[in-house]
């Protein structure tokens, strides 16, 4: 065969690239592979970023294809390479590798295709083997063709240990109404670009089906797992008239400048600027640099030692230009869904910075058209964000279970929803209030309803 070809293969290593292909560059690392080919020999290989351009005529325009993290075969025979179907898969990637002529397990034709980013590319099928047939790319095919980045740049064992693929489904118009009201009252539009940019794997939980709640000793969501970034934030300090009900007086936040990640710490005073940027970076991770507008909280002592311990470099806007701190502008944001989040409810002023947090978690987790409706959550970090526990609006009646009720006391109290308890329990464990006016205490519970007044 003189034809270069790329043959999708869910058995592979790693995805391998040879003729055809145009080597980017070379990430520098190293990968020892057996042999796969009849022209490859066990050895080690290079791990490259490698293009191509597919040559299929069905394709309306040409398309070139990326591949990131692909062994280079260095042969001048070697005109068949690999896409890994499990790297495209984790980088979001359809890999439909059923042929047209026969039915999948609900008696459907196979779709015999890759999907990307909105695009569906034909796969051939000779009945051994799905390929692509391609030739490298030119100049003029790099600077007039689309693009397509099937694998993901990180380090494969990185890559498929934390990135959960988008669940496609079909929505319906009751999905895009109950979500759009989870999420805060988003448009029709953006709730659907949401709903397909993350996962829904929790359709329902026990608290939420059973008769008589109970406690639970163990754990509950064994699909949802976290992780960690890699760019500059800018931050800064925005006030608020009402202390809070912990006795904030401001709150510190910070922007992701690439994915528009953003992260709230509540803060009793400016002073304490110092405390919220170690608890960003405790809980995010330490930044490529830090942006600010040069206030004195945000550079003198504390500040400054923590950046240099963590090896972050600061950087300020210009004085009197405060809109080149990009954070400026998400504050306004922040204000603006908090607000709309407190007067659904009529949550008392002095949760504004419950509602200030409840709003930066839904913007972290609804897709944005900027990057190309995509959450900013999932440039982030780099895999899909789940929303199932995204359930209930902000002060919104529920009842919560008191395990240590004696009968016949009810063992399901009223409180009112305040957030997501990242820090305590299970992925669903929750911030609530007591429904006691003036008295009402904050706790953190896992077993919660809703309550119709």
């Amino acid at each position: 065969m003189d034809t270069p070809i790329l043959i999708a293969d869910s058995a592979a290593d790693i995805s391998c690239v040879g003729k055809g292909f145009q080597i980017l560059f070379d990430t520098g690392e190293t990968i020892p592979l057996d042999t796969a080919f009849s022209t490859m020999e066990a050895q080690t290989f290079h791990i490259v970023t490698a293009a191509t351009i597919i040559t299929d005529t069905r394709l309306a325009t040409p398309i070139i294809i990326l591949v990131n993290q692909a062994a280079y075969i260095q042969n001048d025979d070697q005109f068949e390479s690999l896409l890994h179907c499990d790297q495209a898969h984790n980088h979001n990637i359809i890999v439909n590798d059923l042929a047209c002529c026969y039915l999948d397990s609900d008696g459907h034709p196979g779709r015999q295709s890759i999907e990307a980013d909105g695009h569906k590319i034909p796969l051939r099928h000779d009945g051994l083997k799905y390929f692509l047939t391609i030739r490298e790319h030119t100049t003029f095919d790099w600077n007039h063709c689309h693009v397509l980045e099937l694998t993901s740049p990180l380090p494969c064992s990185i890559a498929r240990s934390i990135h959960r693929t988008s669940f496609y489904h079909n929505i319906s118009d009751q999905d895009i109404l109950e979500w759009s009201h989870r999420l805060g009252h988003l448009s029709k539009e953006t709730t659907l670009y949401t709903l397909q940019a993350t996962t829904q794997l929790v359709k329902s939980i026990d608290a939420e089906s059973r008769i008589t709640p109970r406690t639970h000793f163990k754990c509950r969501l064994p699909c949802l797992r976290p992780k960690r970034l890699k760019e500059g934030f800018s931050t800064d300090t925005f006030h608020s008239n009402v202390k809070s009900i912990h006795g904030f007086t401001c709150a510190q936040a910070f922007l992701g400048l690439e994915s528009g990640y953003t992260v709230l710490i509540p803060l009793k005073s400016k002073a304490y600027a110092y405390t919220a940027l170690q608890d960003y970076i405790r809980y995010t991770g330490a930044s490529l640099f830090i942006m600010s507008d040069a206030a004195k909280e945000e550079n003198p002592g504390e500040w400054i030692d923590i950046c240099r311990k963590y090896c972050i470099p600061q950087r300020s806007s210009e004085p009197y230009h405060q809109h080149q701190n990009k954070v400026e502008r998400r504050i306004q944001d922040i204000k603006r869904r908090s607000l709309v989040l407190m007067r659904e409810y009529n949550a008392p002023q002095c949760f504004w910075c419950y509602a200030a947090e409840y709003a930066v978690e839904i913007i972290n987790h609804t897709a944005a058209r900027r990057i190309k409706w995509r959450t900013p959550y999932k440039i982030l970090h780099g895999n899909t964000p789940d929303i199932s526990v995204f359930r209930f609006s902000f002060f919104e009646p529920i009842f919560y279970l008191n395990p240590h009720a004696s009968y016949p006391q009810p063992n399901m109290l009223p409180g009112r929803f305040l957030g997501i308890a990242r820090k305590t329990g299970d992925h669903f464990t929750f911030i609530i209030v007591q429904d006691i006016p003036k008295t009402g205490r904050i706790l953190h519970r896992s077993i919660i309803q809703k309550r119709n007044l």
